[in-house]
This record gives structure tokens, C-alpha cells and sequence, in this order.
């Protein structure tokens, strides 16, 4: 969503994105995207940043048992939600569900 939001926005290539810095980093694409006007909340933030770690490491292809906590997609759905009306709304389009 967030990838969908700055090719929109920024005008960034299919490539950009996915190469450094953004690729599979969840919160250098909310920082960009927010810096290119996006809304959200602090609490939504802070949430979708949390799942940075998760999506670098590729935790839900690749799931690892860890000792520290690990964050699932499942604990931010609800802010989730939140981020896919916010990019619906700023790119002028009817909410997705």
C-alpha cells in the first residue's frame, strides 16, 4: 500500500522502490510517504513501523522462533485498515472496503 502510494504521489519507478532504501523497509516507506503528505495518526505510525523488523527479515515466509517478541500482522490490523483508507483518501479514491 504504502509502495502504491508513493509511485502515486512521488512518482517513484516500480525499481526505486524496490531497491535501497525502501524495498522491504516498512518505515522508511511510512517516513517517505508521510514526508509526500500522507495522514496518519501518531498511534497508526507507530504501529505499521513495528512491522519493519518482521517484513525486513521475512518472518512470515520464513518464521523463526526468537526470544524476543515478534509483532504479527494480526496485533496492527486495525491500524492496517487505517493506513489503506488514508492512501485511498489522499490518492482522491473510494475507500477499498
Amino acid at each position: 500500500m504504502l509502495k502504491a502510494y508513493l509511485a502515486q504521489a512521488d512518482n517513484l519507478t516500480e525499481k526505486q522502490l524496490s531497491d535501497p532504501p525502501f524495498r522491504h523497509n516498512i518505515k522508511k516507506l511510512l517516513d517517505e510517504a508521510i514526508r509526500c503528505g500522507l495522514s496518519l495518526s501518531t498511534n497508526t505510525k507507530t504501529n505499521i513501523t513495528l512491522l519493519t523488523k518482521a517484513h525486513t527479515q521475512h518472518w512470515p515466509r520464513y518464521p523463526i522462533r526468537k526470544s524476543e517478541g515478534v509483532v504479527l500482522i494480526y496485533q496492527c490490523e486495525a491500524d492496517a485498515d487505517k493506513l489503506f483508507k488514508a492512501v485511498f483518501a489522499a490518492l482522491g479514491r473510494p475507500p477499498p472496503f
